[in-house]
């Protein structure tokens, strides 16, 4: 009984320190104006990007880290930049392949391939 008791505390305890955990690593992503972005911010990612024209910014805030998520065109193509609030780049990608988790799901899917009919006959 004793046991069933303790088993009990812990799950209730487990139940009401997780949601506090998990609250605790939330990130927070708002779109700002330009005019609102540090220039640090602004310089690095147009230094990073050739040609970068600046259209749009986030200011991401994670446990606690002030992050800039930056957008604009180069070259006719979207592009993201993301900037520490002290303006080093950190990550520079394509806007339009919206895919973060680096695997090859946004690529088109490899033709399926019929296997050979076994042979006819009696073997």
């Amino acid at each position: 009984m004793q046991r069933l008791v303790v088993m009990c505390l812990a799950a209730m305890l487990a139940a009401h320190v997780a949601p506090a955990t998990c609250r605790a690593a939330e990130k927070t992503e708002v779109a700002i104006p330009l005019d609102q972005v540090p220039e640090a911010v602004k310089a690095a990612a147009v230094a990073a990007v050739k040609g970068l024209v600046l259209e749009k910014a986030e200011k991401e805030t994670k446990n606690g880290v002030v992050t800039y998520d930056v957008e604009g065109t180069a070259n006719g193509k979207k592009m993201e930049v993301k900037v520490s609030a002290e303006g080093k780049v950190i990550e520079i990608e394509d806007a339009d392949d919206d895919d973060d988790d680096n695997d090859d799901d946004d690529k088109p899917a490899a033709k399926a391939v019929t296997p050979p009919a076994p042979p006819k006959g009696d073997f």
